[in-house]
């Protein structure tokens, strides 16, 4: 909510407030509450589908008009370290030094983790009768893990690229206004920002209605007594649910 006020806020020059954040909820919950209204395939299969579609022409554009060479050494080179330091990694906890990070980042992921598993493993379930569990895991562990990765290597190391040339302290802007500010700033870099910001803006829009959709209609068949295999929850009891989380 915050990253998409500040967006909104950049495109439209209303203060960045948390009356603005206020609207951004309510066009998020006009949102997914219309496509959980249509269902499944009708409502959140194609906002998904089409989001897919924006978010990698967001990114082939930021690569096409970017430092096309650094973006593709720089994750190529993360990858090989990743490989080779996989075991040293994943094994350190922190014994010489006290800066608590290992305890506040593990204690971190229990709480999203515990927040997101349950509805995303059931709703992943109820989206894929007719595939086999090795395409359920294949999909949600590989295609997954390719697209957020996806985000890191090419926005992330643009982001990089501007602070090591000078180009934007991306650090300053952190430190001093938080992530969304700084998220919007580094865009606000690229040849024909406002578009940028634009296409941006209605793609965390549309990922967060779509989470929203999965919760509201994995909440509305947890709670329906009696639901055949393949059926939907009732209309209204999926847009209740969907309110209820806004609330």
């Amino acid at each position: 909510t915050p990253l998409i006020a500040a967006c909104i806020s950049r495109l439209t020059g209303v203060a960045n407030s948390f009356g603005l954040e206020v609207v951004v909820v309510g066009l998020s919950v006009a949102l997914f509450g219309t496509s959980v209204w249509f269902g499944i395939n009708r409502g959140i299969k194609r906002l998904s589908d089409v989001n897919v579609v924006l978010a990698l022409v967001l990114l082939a554009v930021v690569v096409a008009v970017g430092p096309v060479v650094f973006l593709v050494e720089t994750p190529l080179n993360s990858v090989g370290l990743l490989v080779s330091e996989f075991v040293r990694m994943n094994s350190w906890t922190e014994p010489f030094a006290n800066s608590g990070f290992v305890e506040s980042w593990t204690i971190f992921y229990w709480a999203w983790w515990i927040a997101y598993g349950p509805f995303v493993g059931l709703f992943v379930t109820r989206i894929s009768r007719g595939r086999t569990i090795r395409q359920v895991i294949l999909g949600m562990v590989g295609w997954g893990t390719l697209g957020g990765a996806l985000f890191f290597m090419v926005l992330g190391n643009y982001g990089l690229h501007l602070q090591l040339t000078g180009a934007l302290d991306v650090l300053q802007v952190l430190d001093t206004e938080g992530a969304p500010a700084a998220i919007v700033a580094t865009l606000d870099q690229m040849p024909a920002a406002w578009l940028m910001v634009g296409v941006f803006c209605l793609v965390t829009i549309v990922f967060a209605a779509t989470t929203y959709d999965s919760a509201s209609y994995t909440l509305a068949a947890a709670a329906t007594r009696r639901l055949a295999p393949g059926d939907d929850p009732p209309r209204w009891h999926r847009v209740f649910w969907a309110v209820a989380l806004t609330l």
